[in-house]
């Protein structure tokens, strides 16, 4: 199934409303709470609910210098997909 029409008009329809105080450290870890608000999955198949709901995700960015990553350590992810899972699984075993 090819996606890149829907993640092209996601991106052209995105914008940031309010951006962060705080910039990035370049020594040390930087916080960054967002909000995302977008439209429900289900409106591409019920268009007459378009107008009436909104899904917001709240999250968080947690920026850190770069460290060496290592085998074990690369399988401590959160909140990736899958892919990133199986991808990660690979390379520990390489």
């Amino acid at each position: 199934m090819n996606t890149y029409p829907d993640w092209l008009r996601a991106v052209e329809q995105t914008y940031v409303v309010k951006f962060p105080l705080q910039h990035l450290a370049t020594f040390g870890i930087t916080n960054i709470d967002y909000f995302v608000v977008t439209e429900p999955i289900y409106t591409a198949i019920d268009s007459a609910k378009k107008n009436l709901e909104t899904v917001v995700r709240k999250g968080r960015v947690i920026a850190e210098q770069p460290s060496l990553v290592t085998p074990t350590y690369a399988l401590n992810l959160k909140g990736f997909s899958d892919d990133a899972y199986d991808y990660m699984r690979h390379v520990s075993q390489a």
